[in-house]
């Protein structure tokens, strides 16, 4: 099973797991990556907890956040970490079967061999906010703890090579890279980025959207006293929500609700949140053009009813200034779903051909 670490050992396991090449990694053998005894072992790659405690997210409200630390067992890892955000009504968990697949395709060379998912506030693991309710939080303090864990894995000499964003999780990117501008420096010059992929990443302002609404969701807002106004979307219909083609039929691969349920990939929203996105928020263009030394990749899916690929390529070129597509990567076929990195990793790590590098 897997085990969550208390917050002493926290720090210095997260240390040990974390730790990139300048951190000592010269000196390491192979054996010392081993799983410790808190660490879930899965073919080929162990699963760990570490908590970051006391994260402020705005005045007067902290959180604890909750990394899912993936490693690969098959090879020394150097400076090949994913820092991973997850999206509206998912959780960590959701990329577990991507992890996966990066490990599988490059069991000993040059793909990631660390992935971090971070786990915001009252998803899955993610501990629930002090000082509001999980229900009050709003994007902005998605976006914080994106920043923050940013943060605090670099007082642990950690610094992603790469981060990664599914749909909202793709626009707190975007915002934090917008936000990170405002003050002179991003997500390069602070942490070391030097990738950036948005999978079916939402659309901000001022890039025209078809269509869409969250209002879908208003059926499934519910209250409770821990958590406040949040929406709760059973499996089932979570299912079809995210796994559905633009015909209404399920893609091939997506898992059952009972694996959905089993294995963490959902999660309950904020009800602040979802009503703080309309109208959609708007961010700056050419955030990630050449010289923010951010490469940015964006991808969409030809069968994803929620996202469309028109759109997707807007995003691109307006955050880029870059016309030609030459990063932007349409992936076709009757598996290309929203959420094709739970239902198909490997298909969608071919379809990017050479893209897929920048992982």
């Amino acid at each position: 099973m897997r085990r969550t670490i208390s917050v002493p050992r926290a720090l210095a396991l997260g240390a040990m797991l974390l730790a990139p090449a300048s951190v000592g990694a010269q000196s390491m053998e192979p054996g010392d990556l081993a799983p410790s005894p808190d660490a879930a072992t899965t073919a080929g790659y162990t699963t760990t907890s570490v908590v970051l405690p006391g994260v402020t997210l705005r005045e007067g409200v902290t959180a604890d956040l909750h990394l899912t630390v993936f490693v690969n067992r098959r090879h020394l890892c150097q400076d090949r970490t994913t820092f991973a955000v997850h999206g509206m009504l998912h959780a960590a968990a959701a990329w577990e079967p991507l992890a996966a697949a990066w490990f599988d395709r490059e069991p000993f060379g040059s793909g990631p061999c660390r992935v971090i998912a971070l786990a915001l506030p009252g998803h899955g693991q993610g501990g629930l906010p002090s000082g509001a309710l999980f229900g009050e939080l709003v994007f902005d303090d998605y976006v914080t703890a994106v920043l923050a864990t940013l943060d605090r894995l670099r007082d642990l000499g950690v610094r992603p090579r790469t981060i990664v964003g599914h749909s909202l999780g793709g626009g707190m990117i975007q915002f934090a890279q917008q936000r990170l501008a405002a003050t002179g420096t991003n997500l390069r010059r602070a942490y070391g980025v030097k990738d950036a992929v948005l999978l079916g990443s939402a659309i901000p302002e001022p890039i025209p959207v078809p269509g869409g609404s969250l209002a879908a969701l208003a059926q499934f807002v519910t209250f409770t006293p821990e958590l406040g106004s949040h929406v709760a979307v059973p499996a089932p219909i979570w299912r079809m929500f995210f796994f559905s083609n633009l015909t209404g039929q399920l893609g091939p691969g997506a898992p059952t609700a009972e694996e959905i349920v089993a294995h963490g990939y959902s999660s309950v929203e904020s009800l602040a949140l979802i009503q703080g996105l309309t109208p959609r928020p708007h961010v700056d263009a050419g955030l990630f053009e050449p010289a923010a030394r951010t490469a940015l990749t964006v991808v969409a899916y030809e069968q994803d009813p929620i996202i469309r690929p028109e759109s997707s390529l807007a995003l691109y070129t307006h955050l880029t200034g870059d016309t030609s597509g030459r990063r932007f990567s349409l992936i076709n076929g009757p598996d290309s779903v929203h959420d094709m990195h739970i239902s198909a990793p490997a298909a969608l790590l071919q379809g990017m051909g050479c893209l897929a590098r920048a992982f």
